[in-house]
């Protein structure tokens, strides 16, 4: 992929559009682009975002498989609010930690 058309792709996921947020991050995690994570992590942590749109990044996170941001998804799943997103991200951080037990210890 281009560096142009991921940048597009990381201003996607920082859009105040829902719809096209999510698309982008959905994109962002079948293309596994590890440059986008930043703005991934942003999302899963600002609580202003509707629900399904946090779950997408901490999903699109997990599918990228960077070791650093998962720690976020185990901060969300140990102090969120929201217990959908919570338990959600529970599942992801386990799934995760089966998968790669030498890097989230």
């Amino acid at each position: 992929m281009a560096p142009l058309q991921i940048d597009n792709l990381i201003q996607g996921v920082k859009s105040g559009n829902d719809g096209l947020s999510n698309s982008a991050i959905y994109l962002v995690g079948r293309y596994k682009l590890q440059k986008a994570t930043n703005a991934l992590v942003n999302v899963l942590l600002d609580k202003g975002k509707p629900r399904w749109t946090r779950i997408y990044a901490a999903l699109a996170l997990h599918e990228v498989g960077d070791n650093r941001s998962i720690n976020d998804i185990k901060k969300v799943s140990l102090v969120e609010d929201d217990l959908v997103v919570k338990n959600i991200c529970a599942d992801i951080y386990l799934d995760f930690e089966d998968r790669f037990p030498y890097v989230s210890k």
